[in-house]
């Protein structure tokens, strides 16, 4: 018999406990849950019970204690503003603001008296054993602010530096800077009070059309704003005077309805050429390759494992799937094997060590620094800089150049992993073999990048390529492709 205790989870190899502090209580204890990783490790499943069950009591006791002694302490705003009228030193210490600073420190040396402080001088028994974290950082905030707790102005960078402060110890990450900025550039520094979610979704719109910001980006930036306003809202009990204008506001990713092209001769060739100039490391060169050979996306190739790749038997391949680099796919059509042309099986060759679940490439990669490397190196080998013309173009350079040589949809699915595209896929083998997927890449590669030149604008041409008439007629091939500049 299988028994549940409350809170206990199991990922399937480990245990572990996790419990959502009440929501009345948040701003007291100063965190959203409680989790307990370590204590659990190595424990069979009836001690994980039992441990599980302790701090289930344990903690029941604290929230009945927390709650209790929050009716019979002052109110903890006042009672921060109090401590700092109490404690005018504090005051004078006025280093690196919004750090953390001896100020701070200063400050956790003094409440150490807090309960004798703050306790009800009628009820001998509303003293706690230890300050709640949020009345340190409470009465950290009064002496930044001049003994006032809560500011009279909301403006974007105090909110901003206010959840550094609190979030990150004072040492902002390049987004959130990143994010700072672009509001302030399009809002200037704007009291929160009169920002509208109207207003965010002009900038929104602004990062998209005018600046050429990515919707990954400017979804990013959403998440920090939307995350440092509730911050400042939740501490100082704000909700019945602001509201979040970021927060929840259903912005799809901006879409500029610009399909992404498949490259042509003249950027594969630059591209060709720039990679046997070796300027970039053998690493993004061997991924640049990759998703030329074989149409896998940047991400599916930067979370390969060793035991991903089969270079021996009679047609090596990259298992695509799921693993502890990559814990999920983006449809459900993604996992698949991918035959390896020989050029593609000779890039790995120098990579590969073994059969084990470690990173194929050495170390966990970041597909998004990934991604921008990649597209500074094509920009550098000349390809034009343009939202249609990316990284990722790789693939429906080998897409295109499939259709071309009359290759099926399904077969294009089994290489490519695209999802379903109507309804006559639902029939026909599961999988493919893997030597027919091998000819198709062979046949489909002699021609990648004959595309005609009329689907790109002359900004999206090499130099010395020239753009067809605007009047050019209509060809009478029925191939979508083999047109060669």
């Amino acid at each position: 018999m299988f028994i549940v205790v409350k809170n206990l989870q199991f990922d399937g190899s480990k245990y572990s406990y996790r419990k959502a502090v009440p929501k009345d209580l948040r701003s007291i204890i100063g965190k959203r849950e409680w989790v307990f990783k370590k204590r659990f490790k190595g424990l069979s499943p009836s001690q994980a019970m039992a441990e599980a069950e302790r701090l289930n009591a344990r903690l029941q006791l604290q929230i009945d204690t927390f709650r209790n002694d929050r009716d019979t302490i002052v109110n903890r705003k006042q009672a921060a503003e109090d401590y700092i009228r109490d404690h005018p030193d504090l005051l004078d210490k006025k280093p690196l603001k919004y750090g953390y600073t001896n100020q701070q420190l200063a400050i956790e040396e003094l409440v150490e008296d807090f309960p004798g402080d703050l306790a009800d001088p009628n009820d001998p028994n509303s003293k706690i054993l230890n300050p709640p974290p949020q009345f340190i950082q409470d009465v950290i905030s009064a002496a930044q602010n001049d003994g006032t707790l809560i500011p009279e102005t909301h403006k974007l960078s105090d909110i901003f530096h206010y959840y550094i402060s609190h979030r990150y110890d004072g040492v902002a990450p390049k987004e959130a800077k990143f994010a700072l900025k672009s509001f302030v550039d399009y809002f200037s520094n704007i009291d929160l009070r009169l920002l509208s979610r109207t207003q965010v979704k002009r900038w929104a719109e602004h990062c998209d059309k005018k600046l050429g910001n990515s919707p990954a980006t400017i979804k990013r930036r959403l998440a920090v704003g939307s995350a440092m306003v509730n911050r400042y809202i939740l501490d100082f009990e704000l909700d019945t005077e602001l509201t979040n204008p970021f927060k929840g506001l259903g912005l799809s990713a901006p879409h500029t309805g610009e399909e992404k092209l498949p490259f042509n001769e003249a950027h594969l060739n630059a591209i060709d050429a720039y990679l046997n100039e070796s300027r970039i490391s053998n690493q993004n060169k061997a991924f640049l390759m990759l998703m030329k050979y074989t149409g896998a996306g940047l991400t599916e190739l930067a979370g390969l494992e060793q035991r991903d790749v089969t270079l021996s038997g009679d047609v090596p391949f990259i298992n695509i799937r799921i693993n502890k680099l990559r814990p999920m796919l983006k449809t459900s059509a993604r996992p698949r094997r991918i035959p390896l042309v020989k050029k593609a099986k000779n890039i790995l060759t120098s990579f590969k060590t073994g059969e084990t679940s470690d990173p194929f490439w050495g170390k966990e990669i970041d597909p998004h620094s990934l991604s921008a490397a990649l597209n500074k190196a094509i920009r550098a080998a000349g390809v034009p800089k343009s939202k249609r013309i990316t990284v990722n173009c790789f693939r429906h350079t080998l897409e295109q150049a499939m259709r071309t040589t009359n290759a099926t949809e399904l077969e294009q699915k089994a290489i490519l992993g695209h999802s379903k595209r109507d309804t006559t896929q639902k029939y026909g083998a599961p999988t493919q073999d893997l030597k027919k997927l091998l000819k198709i890449l062979n046949k489909a590669h002699r021609k990648l990048g004959k595309v005609h030149l009329d689907i790109y604008t002359e900004d999206e041409l090499i130099s010395e390529q020239q753009a067809p008439p605007k009047n050019k007629p209509k060809t009478t091939d029925s191939k979508p492709s083999a047109i060669k500049s």
